[in-house]
């Protein structure tokens, strides 16, 4: 008896998820492409040829949906169809051969290092106590160490309560995408923030897994509280909130690394990125150093003779 549409989707995420620890924001990006493909053909996923993936990215673009969707809606397609394929449901991939269209190139937003310190002053004139020790501790952590907000809302609280200053170490290992462990630096001030607050909620009788608890103790912050935090620290500290997000402080952190004479590749292994290619978006600050360092070449200002 054949698996219906429905059944295969649901097989295939369940092992794409126990296979490669996407996150779940992932997995429902992925269900919702299937799912619209699905509906889009009429059913008979099994039986679709690589014209329908070509009609499909057609309409997806005449809807006016951005390349990077479609690049994604591909990519769901072309794990599925070789999902199917090493399960021996299909012997054909109609999504192989079809291009995702190319992204536009759109610079990181990121804040100046004179704005960072004033989110930092912000966050620590906040009140109560407790929201300005949270609010600290999470921009330290994500400027100092480029972490995601999903790599920060899972930090265990026991290394910041168990390690002394002088023990400590300088590098802190977070479970990255894919489940994937990776070493990222930690500054003084951050792991002094990150103790601040841990033993602030230690005292509280809190008996805390998470860093960044939620109200139960149990379960992390959320990321609306994070989201709250961040826009309440911009506002004391008079930086623009609608120009801040987690992920502009994780571009800020590599930013000002290569500003300061970082290399691209050792950025690549703090992010944590996979592919050379998603650190390139920072290299609008490699080739200004370039042409600031061209302008010392004595040709540079040469004037012509008269």
């Amino acid at each position: 008896m054949s698996k219906t549409d429905s059944t295969l989707v649901e097989e295939f995420l369940d092992f794409f998820v126990a296979e490669r620890g996407v996150s779940p924001r992932t997995q429902e990006a992925y269900r919702r492409d299937l799912n619209l493909f699905t509906i889009f053909l009429g059913g008979g996923l099994c039986n679709a040829t690589e014209e329908d993936v070509r009609a499909w990215v057609r309409e997806a673009s005449q809807e006016q949906k951005s390349p990077a969707t479609i690049a994604r809606r591909l990519a769901a397609l072309r794990q599925f169809y070789i999902f199917l394929g090493d399960e021996g449901l299909c012997d054909f991939n109609p999504a192989l051969r079809v291009s995702s269209p190319k992204k536009e190139q759109t610079l990181p937003r990121v804040l100046s290092e004179v704005e960072v310190e004033a989110l930092l002053e912000g966050a620590k004139n906040l009140l109560p106590q407790k929201i300005a020790l949270s609010a600290h501790a999470m921009l330290e952590m994500l400027y100092s160490s480029g972490l995601r907000i999903s790599e920060l809302r899972t930090l265990p609280v026991a290394p910041f309560l168990r390690d002394s200053e002088e023990s400590r170490s300088e590098m802190l290992s977070v479970r990255g995408k894919g489940g994937k462990d990776r070493l990222v630096p930690i500054s003084l001030s951050a792991w002094r923030a990150a103790v601040a607050l841990a033993k602030y909620n230690q005292i509280q009788n809190r008996n805390n897994i998470y860093l960044f608890p939620g109200r139960s103790g149990k379960a992390p912050l959320t990321r609306q509280a994070f989201d709250i935090l961040l826009s309440k620290a911009a506002i004391s500290g008079g930086v623009a909130s609608e120009r801040l997000s987690p992920h502009v402080l994780r571009h800020s952190f590599a930013t000002h690394l290569l500003d300061r004479g970082a290399d691209l590749r050792a950025l690549q292994t703090l992010l944590g990125h996979e592919d050379i290619v998603t650190t390139q978006i920072y290299t609008h600050v490699l080739e200004r150093r370039l042409s600031e360092a061209v302008s010392y070449h004595p040709m540079s200002k040469a004037t012509e003779k008269v």
